[in-house]
């Protein structure tokens, strides 16, 4: 693999993705690192400068290879996603991206926003901006590149956490994934509050479906710990139909960084006072049924820079009959794509997202929505080699 490779991670002034930018920083310095440089990619380029600027200082990082644009990335803006994704283009020239961090997102707060567009700003942040950003991007990914997508725990019931079920609900038709996922319109009877975490819950189950669905189209992936009547129905889909020469080398994973009450999420959710009062708290937390999910927001950083990087296939990795590369039970980083890490370990996402109507309906679904949504061209879907 070249030298000339970059990480490119979003969302990273605070909290997880700064954290991760610091890891990163911190391996920039032994020179035994798979990349030159790592791009910033932030809605406030000023605070983006400030966190580079910070973490050349504490790292001893050359400041010349923490890489903060111009031009602004505001992902719930598809208008702001293109012009950033054309300016990063331009910087990277014959550089490619070894790994795409798509960390930057926003909590379940119960005030309700929309875009420009009138999306609702917390699935338009955590969802569209980086599936746009990626389909964009994705031709300028190296061979053997990874894309990561950081979901989180409450994508899944099972965790048993205070927040709603994010597959309740889920969209039947086409006027209720407008609805329920674009505009984020409450469902009849529902609290502020609930109706505000359960569009944080569902933009995070999206962040996973559309794990596995770019890994399908890329390489053929088959999602890990897939029941058999999901495999039966994964198998009915059509063969990988991208195009790029490189295509199935591609990794695509994503992570749960669990419940970092430093990270802001709180503060997203409930206000700056209860976040601040819940960090406070978090040793008595730790006593709670919760406190299983808890990390740092520093040491789960360290964990996504980790896994950012691209891994080799396990020794361990199976293929299935139809010829794609599964990683088995006792793969970590070596898992190969459309797989979930809880922490550093991989384990099986939600029910729900290995479900044969999850892998044979609603993840080609959101898929065919998000090309609506977004307003993808058939240009820019055949640069990315999907057309």
């Amino acid at each position: 693999m070249s030298s000339a490779n970059v990480v490119v991670v979003t969302g990273c002034t605070q909290g997880l993705g700064y954290y991760a930018v610091k890891t990163l920083a911190q391996d920039l310095t032994k020179g035994t690192q798979k990349y030159d440089c790592v791009v910033l990619c932030c809605r406030n380029v000023a605070a983006a400068k400030k966190a580079a600027e910070t973490v050349a200082r504490q790292t001893k990082c050359d400041p010349a290879k923490l890489v903060v644009l111009e031009e602004g990335c505001n992902l719930c803006e598809p208008r702001s996603v293109r012009a950033y994704a054309a300016a990063l283009k331009a910087f990277l020239g014959e550089r490619k991206i070894v790994s795409l961090v798509n960390n930057a997102g926003i909590g379940g707060n119960p005030a309700f926003h929309k875009t420009s567009q009138g999306l609702d700003m917390i699935w338009a942040t955590n969802h569209l901006g980086h599936f746009l950003l990626t389909l964009l991007l994705l031709r300028h990914l190296a061979p053997d590149s990874r894309i990561m997508n950081v979901s989180s725990e409450v994508h899944d019931p099972a965790n048993k956490t205070p927040m709603p079920d994010a597959d309740q609900y889920w969209p039947q038709t086409t006027e209720e994934y407008d609805q329920r996922l674009a505009r984020g319109e409450p469902i009849p009877g529902e609290s502020v509050v609930t109706s505000g975490n359960r569009r944080y819950c569902r933009s995070k189950l999206c962040n996973v479906l559309f794990t596995n669905e770019l890994a399908r189209r890329l390489s053929g992936a088959v999602p890990y710990a897939l029941p058999d009547a999901a495999l039966d129905a994964w198998r009915s889909r059509p063969a990988a139909v991208c195009s790029l020469p490189h295509a199935s080398t591609i990794q695509v994973v994503a992570m749960n960084p669990g419940l970092m009450l430093d990270s802001g999420f709180i503060a997203g959710v409930a206000g700056r006072f209860l976040g601040w009062l819940a960090w406070l708290l978090t040793p008595l937390v730790r006593l709670t049924p919760l406190g299983r999910l808890l990390r740092s927001a520093a040491s789960s950083g360290v964990t996504l820079a980790r896994l950012a990087l691209p891994a080799p296939p396990s020794p361990t990795a199976v293929s299935t009959s139809a010829g794609a590369l599964v990683a088995a039970p006792a793969s970590k980083t070596g898992a190969v794509s459309a797989v979930f890490f809880d922490g550093d370990e991989v384990k099986p996402s939600s029910a729900f997202s290995r479900s044969p109507d999850a892998v044979a309906r609603y993840q080609v679904e959101l898929w065919e929505h998000s090309l609506r949504w977004a307003g993808v061209t058939p240009e820019e879907l055949r640069d990315a080699g999907l057309a």
